[in-house]
């Protein structure tokens, strides 16, 4: 296994991903095959507001590093409701809800159907620089005290507040400009959760199985505590299954009659805008955590800038273990301390409401890539796809240099 620095992919590849035929099986499978790892799955941390650490762990969870329940959801997971949250008011966005969405460790950007996304624009503000295929905000917008819920599984799933600056990526020489990491699309086949996601979260992936499950992360966390699969194809430990999970069956793919207008207006809109005012919850409909079900049988590497322990769960003449640590040393720029005490975050009255706090990850400083041809002030682009907005000259968009964890890959 090697660590890539320079990539034509600006993700990077760890190998985590699902292979497409016998001849090229990833790492997981090649742990198992080994011996390393006991089952193909692993459970991963990308860090709190100020950490320079993450983990993953192989074939193994860490119950010291998650709080509540660890919710098990389908690998496919459906996402059934969005709603932007801050203190000027909430918006429900559940347009073109619910969706099959893949979970990508390495994909930097959420990416929904198209109005969805142009109304997730809408709400912050974002222009759209069609020449690059990126919404833009300003980079302020880091600090905003908006927010963004996900609902994933349906009405008995966690709900994942996403903020803003899990958003908001830096693009280096770009000034004020930053990229908004929502991505449109019309293909069902491409509806994706990533990182921005990942980051609100303690993460379990079991590929043996087909589930992904999440918990609330816990930040302040110093010890651990190592808990392996008990064998090949095992279930998650201690995950609790989500019932009634809706299941979407992709048949064709949608078609957008009508483009959004300008004029569509979001209470929550004006929120978005400050820094400092408190965030409102979300509507009180929120579920509770289901209990007592079990996990029934039946992928892509963490963010950039982060040094990432990786941990080997094996299970030895039963629930022994064993350990292989490996540290990814990767160039990142740490976060300036920012005044978090201000971010509210949705809460419900049911103790047992799974709602997920994110940590800070600061977005990776990007690498130029020259643009063909210069966008031209006061024109108007309405691309097949994206949302009609005023073009405006930004310069050479930057794509990520020193790609390191970012496994998109089905290969080594």
């Amino acid at each position: 296994m090697g660590l890539a620095y320079d990539l034509v992919d600006p993700w990077g590849v760890l190998g985590i991903q699902d292979w497409v035929s016998e001849a090229d099986q990833c790492m997981l499978q090649q742990l198992v095959n080994q011996g390393a790892a006991i089952t193909q799955a692993y459970s991963i941390l990308l860090g709190g507001p100020d950490a320079a650490t993450g983990s993953i762990l192989f074939g193994a969870i860490d119950t010291d590093k998650y709080e509540g329940d660890l919710m098990s959801l389908d690998y496919a997971t459906t996402l059934t409701s969005v709603h932007a949250n801050s203190s000027s008011g909430v918006d429900d966005l559940a347009v073109g809800l619910p969706i099959s969405a893949g979970i990508f460790v390495g994909r930097q950007e959420l990416v929904l159907p198209a109005e969805l996304a142009f109304n997730m624009w809408a709400i912050v503000g974002a222009e759209y620089w069609s020449e690059k295929d990126t919404a833009t905000v300003p980079c302020s917008m880091k600090d905003s005290e908006g927010s963004f819920t996900l609902g994933l599984g349906g009405s008995a799933g966690p709900k994942v507040v996403v903020p803003m600056r899990n958003l908001v990526s830096t693009l280096s020489g770009f000034g004020d400009t930053c990229a908004f990491l929502v991505k449109n699309q019309t293909n069902p086949e491409h509806y994706s959760l990533g990182v921005p996601l990942l980051q609100s979260v303690y993460a379990v992936f079991d590929r043996s199985n087909a589930k992904f499950a999440v918990a609330t992360p816990k930040l302040d966390s110093t010890t651990s505590n190592i808990v392996p699969f008990a064998g090949k194809a095992a279930h998650i430990p201690s995950a609790v299954s989500v019932p009634d999970q809706p299941r979407i069956v992709v048949t064709q793919t949608p078609t957008i009659s009508e483009m959004p207008t300008a004029t569509k207006s979001f209470s929550a809109a004006a929120g978005f805008q400050s820094s400092t005012s408190e965030i409102l919850p979300p509507p009180p409909s929120a579920p509770t955590n289901p209990t007592g079900q079990s996990d029934d049988p039946l992928e892509a590497g963490p963010t950039k800038g982060t040094t990432i322990g990786i941990g080997v769960g094996v299970g030895v003449g039963g629930f022994a273990l064993g350990v292989l640590a490996v540290a990814f040393f990767l160039l990142r720029k740490r976060p300036k301390e920012q005044d978090l005490a201000s971010d509210k975050f949705a809460n419900t009255s049911s103790p047992r409401t799974s709602v997920f706090q994110a940590p800070v990850l600061q977005a990776p400083v990007l690498q130029e890539y020259p643009a063909e041809m210069d966008a031209q002030p006061g024109t108007y682009e309405l691309p097949p796809e994206e949302f009609p907005v005023e073009a405006k000259t930004l310069g050479p968009l930057r794509y990520p240099a020193n790609a390191g964890l970012h496994a998109t890959s089905s290969r080594m």
